[in-house]
């Protein structure tokens, strides 16, 4: 009895380090993709990069003066 009490406390305590290794990974994570969006974003905001990061910027074309459009 005394030893399965053992193998039981020695088992929770692995499940603990596991769990905490696991919620420091998790945090890490969380706050790196959250630095990266910040990141992403500000680049954004600059022409110059907007260009490369931005797929639809690229196709986006040029935009139409309706004064020349006679179609409408």
């Amino acid at each position: 009895m005394k030893e399965d009490k053992e193998n039981i406390d020695c088992y929770v305590k692995l499940f603990e380090d596991f769990f905490r290794g696991c919620t420091k990974g998790i945090k890490l994570l969380f706050w790196m993709l959250l630095c990266m969006l910040v990141c992403f974003q500000i680049c954004l905001h600059i022409p110059q990069l907007r260009i490369y990061l931005s797929f639809v910027y690229r196709t986006d074309g040029i935009p139409m003066v309706e004064r020349n459009v006679k179609d409408w």
